[in-house]
């Protein structure tokens, strides 16, 4: 049958994290200020606080990202509202297991910076990066103002009223490559400017920072952003991205280096088509999931494909067999076990379900960035072993 979500207490929830340390979580907004972007990110981290389910925040942050995702299928607003009810419905909205407002661990962790694909939000990869930050990172899922996202939420302070930045459309007919170039050049401002936001904070430095609560007709504790003074390890970040973020987290890698390394999952190469390889190759490695990926793509990834120096791996790609391209999103994992999920997404395998391919996305990105902080290889060849009948490395085309 596959995997269903859980439920704990009649309350439906992603998976709980996999690692050593529950999780807590905060929504950061930064103020616009001379030549710095307004940034939102949802911030994931490992905490000593027991889990609280009465603190874990709802997948979609406002009902009006429900609309939003469905403004793919709909432009009147009218077809949009009614249709973001159905799926939100459909969705049960599960819990993401995660404290909002919890305190930090103590100790200084490092730095992942993740880039969300066309039409998510700092949401859609919940399970992704609060896996990622149970196993000892500070994770910082930006939600792009560059109207890529399916929502942009705006807020000039705690308590300002919230306006909204919608996705752009192409227009019919017009050149697609003006877009995203603009598009990809903002984001990688934004991955480098939320990387400076998160040297402030672990400076105390947070005048031109605000936590907005989810839960905020709730009685949350919020520790505040003096919390994260001195824990935050910018000194080692990695940053990453899905499909255009994936595109982001090559293009930060050539502008910025200031990253140890990056994972690209599933990465959407058109933006880079005319990219240049301004970094060392074997700081990145390539997650792609085969469904997805055509020659076209691939040949330009080709380009920015070696042989990095770890004992037993033949490339810095990575397939994983038979699939789709939103296997490391929420999405599946949320809908994939419903009757008109499996209608429209396609029945799950049994023995590589949606929350299996989930998870082999996250112990290989963390196999990865293990090996580019701490230089150990165990990590990433026990991801490795484990998933071998499910992958396969390097490049490969498919016959015509």
């Amino acid at each position: 049958m596959g995997f269903e979500l859980p439920s704990t207490d009649s309350m439906l929830h992603l998976p709980r994290p996999t690692g050593r340390s529950a999780v807590g979580c905060v929504d950061i907004f930064t103020k616009e200020k001379s030549a710095k972007l307004p940034l939102l990110y949802r911030l994931y981290y490992p905490t000593s606080e027991k889990e609280d389910m009465n603190r874990w925040p709802s997948w979609f942050p406002h009902s009006r990202y429900s609309e939003s995702y469905m403004s793919t299928f709909a432009t009147p607003r009218f077809f949009q509202s009614s249709l973001g009810g159905i799926f939100n419905w459909l969705s049960g909205n599960p819990r993401i297991p995660a404290n909002e407002g919890s305190k930090p661990l103590e100790e200084r962790l490092p730095v992942v910076i993740f880039s969300h694909g066309l039409v998510g939000c700092r949401t859609t990869y919940s399970y992704l990066c609060a896996d990622i930050a149970s196993q000892g990172y500070y994770v910082a899922a930006l939600e792009h103002g560059d109207n890529s996202a399916c929502l942009r939420m705006m807020l000039d302070s705690p308590d300002g009223e919230v306006t909204w930045r919608e996705r752009e459309i192409l227009p019919e007919g017009a050149p697609e490559g003006d877009l995203r170039a603009r598009q990809l050049e903002y984001r990688t401002r934004e991955v480098s400017q939320c990387l400076d936001s998160l040297h402030q904070l672990d400076m105390g430095q947070h005048q031109d920072h605000f936590i907005w609560n989810t839960n905020s007709d709730e009685n949350v504790e919020n520790t505040g952003l003096a919390g994260f003074q001195g824990k935050i390890g910018t000194e080692e970040s990695i940053v990453s991205g899905h499909s255009m973020g994936g595109a982001t987290t090559v293009r930060t890698l050539n502008q910025d280096n200031r990253f140890t390394g990056g994972v690209a999952l599933d990465s959407w190469m058109f933006p880079l088509k005319e990219e240049e390889v301004n970094f060392a190759k074997e700081k990145l490695l390539f997650v792609n999931f085969e469904r997805f990926q055509n020659n076209k793509n691939l040949t330009t990834m080709q380009r920015f494909a070696t042989e990095p120096e770890i004992e037993g791996v033949a490339s810095n790609v990575i397939s994983l067999k038979n699939a789709a391209h939103y296997s490391c999103t929420d999405i599946l994992v949320i809908f994939q076990s419903t009757f008109l999920g499996r209608l429209v997404l396609g029945k799950q395998e049994d023995k590589f379900d949606s929350y299996a391919r989930l998870l082999t996305s996250s112990q290989l990105f963390n196999g990865w960035v293990k090996h580019h902080l701490s230089n150990e290889t165990s990590h990433f060849h026990s991801a490795l072993q484990a998933s071998q009948d499910n992958i396969f490395h390097g490049i490969k085309f498919k016959e015509n």
